[in-house]
């Protein structure tokens, strides 16, 4: 099973619940994104369930951007590492 917002491989034990981030209930998270489903939901906590659902997916869409980067990013320094040996 892939995390849900930075789509690494985990076991079945480390998964969590990713509301309100993803409201898929066959999502699942790893423990370091569980950190922002953690604050996300201290954030939310008083806002409009309406909202919560607009803000919940901006932020997702957010961190699957910034995952996708930062994987991107390691695949060239290791290609051009590997082009360098």
């Amino acid at each position: 099973m892939n995390c849900a917002i930075c789509n690494i491989e985990m076991k079945e034990y480390e998964c969590h619940n990713p509301v309100p981030l993803s409201i898929n209930r066959e999502d699942e998270v790893c423990k370091e994104c569980n950190y922002f489903v953690t604050a996300s939901r201290i954030h939310l906590i008083d806002v409009h369930p309406h909202d919560e659902v607009i803000f919940a997916g901006m932020l997702t869409g957010i961190l699957k951007t910034a995952f996708a980067l930062k994987r991107a990013e390691e695949q060239h320094a290791k290609m051009l590492q590997e082009e360098e040996e």
